[in-house]
């Protein structure tokens, strides 16, 4: 009842509008080990089984050659993730280059960019080279303007440790998390709210509602507030000492900035502007001037 079962596939898509290496990784998360074993297994995907790269020899090492897709393929895999229950996720396709089009990175409403990579801070060891840095920052740059074309697209934070986080020589605190609160202690209830969008990719946990609908969600904005609540700051950033600033952003811009600290982060409550297409928040940490936390849009209908 605890486990979320995916995996992180990586493809060569052709027949791209824009220009880049084509190769891409992404996630796919199920709420069940048959979902999973479904995708895998369906023949329209070409996921071949390599014994080559398994341990073992058998399936269950669960070793796939990389698959090449067209544009349309990657598309339909993603629906069928979202109609077995799952989150599809684009990871880091800045790290390979994938394309400079951000069209070429939607695949369908309902899925997620991620936005957050490894860490806001951290360099190449080998290099000194800010690689990390700039893929965090553009991947957030393409889930901005995939929000203004239109698409309901989720924003995620993915560590990329490919191992466990409190390995030897491992800073969890240094790395992208997600906040999610869950009604219940089991993968289930997890997984629901990570498919419908109600989650913060960052360090600072994030509520926001409109009516009864909250992140992720779809509503008419007639008439209604929105309210935001910040909290359960991860332990690299709950310092009482520190001060952040909550900034309320639709696709006109900032709409609301206000300075708060760990202790001090009342609810916000905020008349709508109806001709916005959506509302969303991030959390800024003041004295390093990055982000550490993006709420997920709730769309006006």
């Amino acid at each position: 009842d605890l486990f979320v079962y995916g995996t992180e596939v990586s493809a060569t898509i052709s027949g791209l509008k824009g220009k880049g290496s084509g190769k891409i990784h992404y996630l796919m998360l199920f709420k069940t080990k048959k979902g999973l074993e479904n995708v895998l297994n369906n023949p329209a995907f070409n996921f071949n089984y390599d014994p080559e790269y398994a341990e073992n020899g058998t399936l269950d090492a669960g070793a796939f050659d990389t698959p090449d897709f067209d544009k349309e393929t990657l598309q339909k895999l993603a629906k069928a993730v979202k109609d077995a229950g799952g989150m599809f996720i684009l990871a880091n396709p800045y790290v390979y280059n994938y394309s400079d089009n951000e069209e070429d990175c939607f695949t369908a409403d309902g899925t997620a960019v991620e936005v957050i990579y490894s860490s806001m801070t951290l360099r190449d060891s080998a290099t000194g080279d800010e690689l990390r840095r700039t893929a965090t920052w553009r991947g957030i740059e393409l889930w901005d303007a995939l929000l203004k074309a239109g698409h309901k697209v989720y924003a995620t934070g993915g560590t990329d440790i490919h191992g466990s986080l409190n390995a030897a020589g491992s800073s969890t605190a240094q790395k992208a998390i997600n906040s999610v609160y869950a009604l219940a202690a089991n993968s289930d209830a997890y997984m629901q709210e990570i498919v419908s969008g109600n989650f913060s990719a960052g360090s600072v946990g994030i509520q926001m509602c409109i009516g009864d609908t909250v992140m992720g969600g779809t509503t008419d904005f007639a008439g209604k507030r929105l309210v935001v609540k910040i909290g359960a700051f991860h332990q690299y950033v709950n310092k009482p000492s520190e001060k952040f600033f909550v900034r309320i952003i639709t696709d006109q811009g900032i709409v609301f900035c206000k300075s708060i600290t760990t202790e001090d982060n009342d609810v916000i409550a905020l008349d709508l502007d109806e001709t916005a297409k959506y509302y969303r928040v991030e959390v800024v940490h003041d004295g390093y001037g990055r982000m550490i936390a993006y709420g997920n849009p709730i769309w006006n209908d």
